[in-house]
């Protein structure tokens, strides 16, 4: 009995051993993803002491997963080159290359990936003319705009109704883009052809038969860490060309880790046919909302964003308001409303409560800067959802942000992809699902309801 006695209490010694270390290890991998989360928050808000802080502490952390070493040296990097300590920086990146040598920098900004290059070369790890000035991006697209069956991948599509259709496009981005910017060739600068090492092109439109695409779809998921999918949906006046690009410049911009889709319904491209692309973003609906529901049952996506833009909102409430009454349940993550050209009121009254079952969250941006808005607000007599000011919309169950501070352009309507606040508050809400009271916004208040502005 004494013996049994010993080997009993040898084995309780070693579960106890066993769990200790487990729990120790579980604690310490807790604790570095909990500062590697602080760490990018702080990285986006600018406050770069604060986020090299946060990295340290999950680097003095034990048992810290190879991921999460990874990450934590990219974003002392980050850190210390926005901190302009280029020496710190060097030394983060000479880590990061010490555990992955043929580390690639994706959407990180151009001062990262300057350095990444430079220290590869200065290991022999990448010899001379075999780098591409350019990155390219798969995105993947839905359309019921009509096939022109030209050759070149900008008129593959034209602005004529069609058979819906699904497949991918290949986008190529320079290194030396520009946060928010659609790089084009400009006369001004004596640019008269595309050059993929300056500008933002769309080289291939390759159309699928839908179990197909999905199983690339699903591939492509399967080698990001998230498994989401961001989609996106376009306003009037633009061609699937440049559909194709902004939702290229918006994943690279934000650095989305997942696979990007776009649906280009058929707007005309003309800023003269605006009657027209009304009448059509009314018809797109049912493939719309089709589209959406296949998304979420083959793409096998552990998470959905979508993001519309301008008269976009009109077909992609309408889709979600069909959709509502058969769901038990969110179907997207995060559902952002960037200036919708829609009737103030009917979103108010109809639109919203309809839709709300369906998105874990709704973000609507709004700008009393938005002159395609204002200019829409003339034509219907009415005030439209994206404005702000005296009309901004504020409702139980969404969240308002008013961008009307932010920067813009003489037309004041893109500002959701092409201001660098806007794009940093994105990050914030599509990579950690952060609320606006921790997206560094101002809060304020109507009819007692909370709302939110940019600095």
């Amino acid at each position: 009995m004494r013996k049994q006695s010993k080997i009993t209490r040898a084995l309780c010694a070693g579960l106890m051993l066993v769990l200790s270390l487990f729990i120790t290890e579980a604690h310490a991998q807790v604790v570095c993803s909990a500062a590697l989360v602080d760490a990018e928050y702080q990285y986006a808000l600018g406050q770069y002491d604060e986020a090299v802080i946060a990295a340290h502490q999950c680097l003095e952390a034990s048992d810290v997963p190879d991921s999460a070493l990874d990450q934590t040296y990219r974003l002392l990097a980050l850190s210390y080159l926005g901190a302009g300590q280029p020496d710190e920086a060097r030394a983060a990146v000479e880590k990061l290359l010490d555990r992955v040598p043929d580390y690639q920098s994706g959407a990180d900004p151009e001062a990262f990936a300057g350095l990444l290059d430079t220290m590869r070369r200065e290991r022999g790890l990448v010899r001379s003319g075999d780098e591409k000035e350019y990155v390219e991006i798969e995105v993947f697209y839905g359309t019921d705009r009509k096939s022109t069956g030209s050759d070149d991948p900008g008129e593959y599509y034209g602005g004529e109704r069609g058979a819906f259709e699904v497949g991918s496009c290949m986008v190529s981005i320079p290194k030396g883009h520009q946060t928010g910017k659609l790089e084009s060739p400009s006369w001004f600068r004596f640019e008269f052809s595309e050059d993929p090492s300056k500008h933002l092109m769309l080289h291939e439109v390759t159309p699928m038969e839908e179990a197909g695409m999905y199983e690339k779809l699903r591939a492509s998921l399967n080698e990001s860490e998230e498994k989401g999918l961001l989609v996106f949906v376009h306003g009037y006046n633009v061609t699937f060309e440049n559909a194709a690009r902004r939702m290229a410049q918006l994943t690279y911009d934000l650095g989305f880790d997942g696979a990007p889709v776009f649906y280009s319904w058929p707007a005309n491209g003309s800023t003269l046919d605006y009657p027209a692309d009304e009448a059509d973003v009314q018809w797109t609906v049912p493939h719309l909302r089709d589209f959406i529901l296949d998304l979420a049952e083959k793409s096998g996506a552990r998470k959905i964003n979508l993001i519309a833009h301008s008269m976009g909102n009109r077909a992609v409430t309408a889709a979600l308001r069909e959709i509502a009454p058969s769901r038990s349940e969110p179907l997207f993550k995060e559902v952002i409303l960037t200036a919708p050209d829609i009737d103030a009121d009917i979103f108010t009254r109809d639109i919203i409560p309809a839709i709300l079952p369906v998105a874990g969250r709704i973000t609507l941006y709004a700008s009393s800067k938005d002159r395609a808005l204002q200019l829409s607000n003339k034509i219907h007599q009415y005030p439209r959802a994206g404005e702000s000011g005296d009309h901004l919309v504020v409702l139980t169950g969404i969240d308002t942000v008013d961008a009307s501070e932010v920067d813009t352009d003489l037309l004041g309507h893109s500002y959701f992809a092409e201001a660098e606040p806007l794009l940093s508050d994105l990050n914030l809400l599509l990579r950690n699902s952060f609320p606006p009271d921790q997206r560094n916004l101002l809060e304020r208040a109507k009819s007692r309801l909370k709302y939110w502005l940019f600095h």
